[in-house]
């Protein structure tokens, strides 16, 4: 696992060094609607470097997360703002909202109800506190 993480990290260093930059900039200088390809692309890229994350033996999640670095360590980082990307954003987030009520169990959650409760309300109380002292 140790030397698959380090070759994935390896080729997402070089892929972030050389490739990417000039694929983005490519986009964003020939062609004729760039803001909405640009957009496009690097979701794709995401998505793709996920996927490759995944393929190799990874969690998902890492190559989510290492694809969302290279990103945004490329050089045409600044023509991505939050406002060009709430949309996808919002899509992603309601993608991820569903999975997992797609995976919650009701009978686990019936099963475990007083410790769900608890739980939730010792993070409540933590939080009070918590708020409460930085107020002061």
């Amino acid at each position: 696992v140790a030397l698959r993480l380090c070759l994935f990290l390896a080729i997402s260093v070089l892929l972030s060094r050389f490739i990417m930059p000039s694929f983005l900039k490519f986009i964003l200088i020939h062609t004729k609607a760039p803001m909405e390809l640009f957009r496009l692309a690097s979701v794709a890229l995401c998505l793709a470097i996920s996927w490759s994350s995944e393929q190799s033996g990874l969690s998902l999640e890492f190559g989510a997360f290492v694809g969302g670095v290279m990103l945004a360590a490329s050089e045409p980082r600044e023509h991505i703002t939050m406002e060009q990307t709430d949309q996808i954003s919002a899509l992603f987030v309601s993608l991820f909202v569903t999975s997992i009520g797609l995976i919650m169990s009701p009978y686990f959650l019936w099963n475990h109800a007083f410790l769900l409760l608890f739980t939730l309300l010792g993070v409540i109380i933590t939080k009070t506190l918590l708020t409460a002292l930085v107020v002061r």
